[in-house]
């Protein structure tokens, strides 16, 4: 699957995961679990959180220097909406 977001109802290993993340909520978690968890691409709330940050921060960058680049071209900032990839 590439991650490591288990559903709830995906059973033991659902479960399991879920308790998981509710130890390290209250700080019941050893560090070396938590250490090796986060060796595998596992995110934690914050985790979340920041990765989810990171992604719109690095996609807002993207389309700002396209827009950029559009303005370059065109004078203008009125992209149309059926403009397509720019």
């Amino acid at each position: 699957h590439g991650h490591c977001n288990v559903p709830r109802g995906q059973g033991e290993l659902g479960r399991w995961v879920r308790y998981q993340r509710e130890y390290h909520s209250k700080n019941q978690l050893d560090q070396a679990k938590v250490d090796r968890l986060r060796g595998i691409g596992f995110l934690f709330a914050g985790d979340a959180r920041a990765a989810w940050r990171e992604a719109t921060g690095e996609a807002w960058e993207t389309r700002f220097g396209e827009l950029e680049q559009y303005r370059n071209e065109h004078g203008h900032c009125n992209v149309p909406k059926g403009q397509g990839e720019l």
